[in-house]
């Protein structure tokens, strides 16, 4: 009997485990032309695109509000986009266990290339600091920069002006 009740242990232990790794969402790298396709890819639609990190303490303050928003946006009409700028070695230490505590309803990516090739891609004018949110309109313009924003209404109020035609 004991063999069978550690049996029924051991197996119980391993799919809270497998659990745990499928409830991690995934995490793609992507280059500053893989960026470019992306935004291509969603013109007609308002793009959100934040860059974080985990070392950031800011943003890891931010992060939630940026679920939040996600969960609530229409996803035909806004899509959000996370990348995050983590190094490699603190991946399975902290950025995975993040991602699986915050759930992100959104795409979560990692800047593949340097910053002076990547930030670019992202915003011409943008010089590194963080956290940086982007707000490009349906003609895939550059309509709103955010640095750290503290409730998910802050990021409805960018859309909504996001939406509007130029000169309003």
């Amino acid at each position: 009997m004991r063999p069978l009740a550690l049996a029924l242990v051991l197996a119980a232990a391993s799919s809270g485990a497998a659990a745990q790794d499928a409830a991690s969402p995934e995490l793609t790298r992507l280059s500053a032309d893989g960026l470019r396709a992306e935004l291509e890819a969603r013109r007609g639609q308002i793009v959100v695109l934040n860059m974080w990190a985990t070392w950031c303490g800011p943003c890891v303050e931010e992060f939630p509000h940026l679920v939040a928003f996600g969960h609530e946006a229409t996803p035909e009409a806004v899509t959000v986009m996370a990348i995050s700028s983590d190094y490699d070695q603190d991946l399975e230490s902290q950025v995975h266990p993040f991602l699986r505590e915050q759930q992100p309803p959104f795409p979560v990516f990692l800047q593949q290339e340097n910053d002076t090739v990547f930030y670019p891609a992202v915003d011409p004018e943008w010089r590194g600091s963080y956290p940086h949110t982007v707000i490009y309109n349906a003609q895939g313009e550059i309509a709103a920069r955010l640095g750290q924003f503290h409730s998910p209404a802050e990021l409805h109020a960018a859309v909504a002006a996001a939406r509007l035609p130029e000169g309003r």
